[in-house]
């Protein structure tokens, strides 16, 4: 059956691509090195995020989800939060300290609450 994707082009799946169209503006090299889907969001840390595992690239967007959502650049961490997404506690634990491990974020721990995490860009 054949596709139509929003911009008229015609494919035998959603997931074609086209390689013979014109590169946008934001297609651009320059663009590129700059930002991921959000100016505060850097595409270098989002390379950096996928190197790192399944588990870390989820939780790693989340964080980035909440800190664009919040205007601000330090997120509580909450199980409340992550659960939305089909994250668990303890899965959002590990990923967390792989991430810091990898200098991708940092936070700061208190017993008995919850980390208020910061992308470290």
């Amino acid at each position: 059956m054949p596709y139509i994707s929003n911009s008229g082009v015609r494919s035998t799946s959603p997931t074609a691509i086209r390689h013979d169209l014109p590169p946008t503006q934001i297609d651009s090299p320059q663009a590129q090195r700059h930002f991921f889907l959000h100016k505060s969001i850097s595409l270098s840390w989002v390379e950096r995020l996928s190197s790192c595992g399944t588990l870390c690239f989820q939780v790693g967007m989340v964080i980035c989800y909440w800190t664009v959502l919040e205007r601000s650049a330090g997120v509580k961490a909450t199980a409340k939060k992550f659960a939305r997404f089909g994250i668990s506690k303890d899965q959002k634990t590990r990923a967390l300290k792989k991430l810091r491990a990898h200098r991708l974020i940092d936070y700061e721990n208190s017993v008995g609450r919850n980390p208020t995490v910061t992308i470290i860009l």
